[in-house]
């Protein structure tokens, strides 16, 4: 249930609330519950595969996760081309970070 979207490429996190964060070929970076495999959340397209770690980080008691994406890798343009998926333009390299909710 948990990999049934597009093809994960960067690491997996586990938070210590039980809470899995990955990023994918499509540009999104999810979050499931780690008991249920349900859906929490997904972010909007950064503009380019999320290819590496995924690290969370409190800032003055607020909680934020943290990803980088980019179009540097070749394994992302390799699917496209080989036309398993059709994947969003990319844009760049870039670090987004999400607040969490309270």
């Amino acid at each position: 249930m948990l990999f049934a979207a597009a093809v994960a490429i960067g690491a997996i996190l586990v938070t210590a609330g039980s809470v899995v964060f990955r990023g994918d070929i499509m540009q999104e970076l999810h979050a499931f519950d780690a008991e249920t495999g349900t859906a929490l959340w997904n972010s909007a397209p950064p503009g380019a595969p999320i290819q590496t770690s995924t690290i969370t980080l409190a800032v003055d008691g607020k909680e934020y996760v943290t990803g980088v994406n980019s179009s540097a890798l070749i394994f992302p343009s390799r699917i496209g081309e080989m036309g398993c998926v059709s994947l969003p333009p990319n844009q760049g390299t870039s670090i987004n970070m999400f607040a969490l909710p309270e």
